[in-house]
């Protein structure tokens, strides 16, 4: 009896080679896919406040119920990113037409209808960035913001800025 010999070639040591190195780079992708996304460089840290305006009072007392600080996320993925603490006010709203056109809205003590929601927010950015942007958002007093955790998203005006170390 003839005993056969496992022969390889260069063309089968390539294909394991590259099947070996494909299980190896999706094991990892499925191994990171849940942590934060890293910020490259010198971190500092950036604390900002966010107001939203008009909200119901229900969602005002959402966020109350909530322990904080809270992770923010962006795009389904958290990061380095936290709401610290929310104060609501509590009021009724009401909208008034101005004499050349435009209007405002003005507020009422006397019925609670709305709230104004301040988020104290804080994340941490990259020194070397001059436009404070986290992730996709860009800190600047003015700026609309999008405060964004784990089960609920508003969209506010930051109002204050205060870049510090990390």
């Amino acid at each position: 009896m003839e005993k056969k010999r496992f022969r390889l070639n260069v063309v089968d040591i390539i294909v394991i080679i590259v099947i070996l190195a494909a299980v190896g780079f999706f094991a990892y992708r499925v191994k990171t896919a849940d942590k934060p996304v890293p910020i490259i460089g010198v971190t500092q840290r950036i604390d900002y406040e966010v107001v939203v305006d008009l909200a119901r009072t229900q969602i005002a007392d959402y966020y109350a119920g909530l322990e904080y600080p809270v992770q923010m996320v962006s795009s389904g993925k958290a990061f380095d990113g936290y709401v610290d603490e929310v104060i609501t006010d509590y009021h009724d709203a009401e909208r008034v037409e101005l004499t050349f056109g435009g209007a405002v809205i003005r507020l009422n003590e006397g019925v609670k209808w709305f709230c104004r929601i301040k988020f104290k927010c804080h994340a941490f950015v990259d020194s070397a960035d001059l436009t404070n942007t986290v992730l996709t958002q860009e800190i600047r007093v003015g700026n609309n913001y999008i405060v964004k955790t784990a089960n609920a998203e508003l969209l506010g005006q930051i109002i204050s800025i205060k870049r510090g170390d990390a």
